[in-house]
């Protein structure tokens, strides 16, 4: 028996199951490269998971609309993308009589017996192998993906390069009707690129506003709520006559404890919004850090312990939303891991080098393993459950726009604790 934080027991045990063998093959019905003709893929959607004892098939499983995996319920009710479905999956379970004693057939074709709890067993370890594969299918796709973007990037330098060249060939052939007309299409196609980027900027912008909202809007709902019924409550007492001076100045300063709180907790949003980006001033990342901490002190406190180290400061030349929501996003991130581990001893360092001028925040989660690392910046890549995939990609997109960067830190000897550790670099301004 082990004890969470709540103090829920939780039994820990060994499966009733017993070993057994299990292929299975995923496909991606949409990818062309599968290279997969009609009557294959016709044939993979009326295919299943097949269970097999002493290679004789065990019924149902495998049937079409069994979801003896629960992949369609998961579906249903989690990610679609987060499981396989029946139609890109095919696979083969084989147990025996003999490692598998309490994997025995209910009546009627009914399925296997739950003795013990052995198929409960059975079955969840099938469905975490499935969720592995799932993972690695996932990521191999995300890096694919990121193998593009960087061939992308290289066709823009390519794009460039080839175009001063043609530039360079046409001044040698002092043709300046033509040398006119290449750059017209040049500044033509120049805007569209931008016209993209400067989009690109403001959906960042604003799916950023909208996760420290949503977070607002969520504490910001649950005090007013806590607060409506405190009232009535009040308003009830006082109507009978049952409220003291000392219990209406307690009331009263409740009220303004928990206004000053709602006031605070707005201040937080208004360096977000589009306007006040348009402002550039010198800004404290000491001063940002610190109003983040304060910011998530709900989630903060008793709970996690938050080291800031104040000996140094570094001064950005930018607007305030921009350093804010990058922080914002990091801690939001930390909080998140942190409560996902059961362990007491949760912590968050933010260090900053003002000789190196740079920051260092790290956190005593899960980490971060090695074969996602290069994912980790990309749009839409998460590993959360509910998660966007937007929150370390907006931080990475923010920090470019200042000649800053952001770096996920994996030597064990650079690093200040032993979860997530990321380094961001800001550039020296020149004195």
């Amino acid at each position: 028996m082990d004890t969470s934080e709540n103090n829920t027991l939780i039994e820990i045990r060994k499966p009733e199951t017993g070993g057994f063998l299990f292929f299975f093959y995923g496909y991606d019905l949409k990818n062309p490269l599968e290279g997969l003709k009609k009557v294959e893929k016709d044939f993979l959607k009326e295919t299943s998971v097949y269970l097999y004892r002493d290679n004789i098939r065990v019924y149902p499983y495998g049937e079409i609309g069994d979801d003896w995996l629960r992949l369609s319920k998961y579906r249903a009710e989690d990610k679609l993308g987060s499981y396989f479905s029946y139609n890109d999956l095919i696979g083969f379970v084989f147990i025996t009589q003999k490692d598998n004693p309490k994997l025995r057939d209910a009546a009627d074709r009914e399925g296997l017996m739950n003795i013990h709890g052995a198929k409960d067993d059975f079955i969840a370890l099938i469905q975490a192998s499935l969720k592995v594969m799932k993972d690695y299918v996932t990521i191999d796709k995300k890096k694919h993906e990121l193998r593009k973007q960087k061939v992308i990037k290289s066709l823009n330098q390519i794009y460039l390069d080839n175009y001063n060249l043609l530039q360079k060939k046409l001044l040698d052939l002092n043709d300046a009707g033509l040398i006119e007309t290449s750059k017209r299409f040049f500044v033509a196609t120049n805007n569209l690129v931008q016209k993209a980027k400067e989009d690109l900027k403001i959906t960042q912008e604003l799916a950023g506003t909208g996760m420290a909202v949503e977070k607002a809007t969520h504490d910001t709902m649950s005090l007013l709520k806590r607060l409506k019924v405190n009232t009535e409550d009040f308003v009830n007492r006082f109507d009978i006559g049952k409220i003291s001076t000392l219990e209406l100045r307690d009331f009263l300063l409740e009220l303004k404890e928990n206004l000053e709180f709602l006031y605070q907790e707005l201040q937080v949003l208004q360096p977000l919004f589009r306007i006040a980006r348009k402002v550039t001033r010198d800004v404290s990342v000491k001063s940002v850090s610190e109003r983040v901490i304060k910011y998530f002190r709900k989630e903060l406190e008793g709970k996690i312990e938050v080291k800031l180290y104040p000996y140094n400061d570094i001064i950005v030349k930018t607007n305030t939303g921009l350093i804010l929501q990058v922080i914002l996003n990091l801690m939001d991130n930390s909080i998140y891991w942190l409560e996902q581990l059961s362990d007491n001893d949760k912590k968050i360092s933010i260090r900053i080098d003002e000789n190196e001028n740079s920051l260092t925040f790290a956190d005593s989660g899960p980490g971060i393993s090695e074969e996602i690392s290069e994912l980790i910046f990309t749009e839409f890549f998460t590993q959360k459950s509910e998660g966007r995939g937007l929150g370390l990609y907006i931080v990475k997109e923010l920090l470019d726009r200042i000649d800053a960067e952001i770096t996920l830190i994996t030597d064990p000897r650079q690093k200040i604790l032993n979860g997530a550790n990321f380094l961001i670099k800001f550039k020296k301004e020149e004195k």
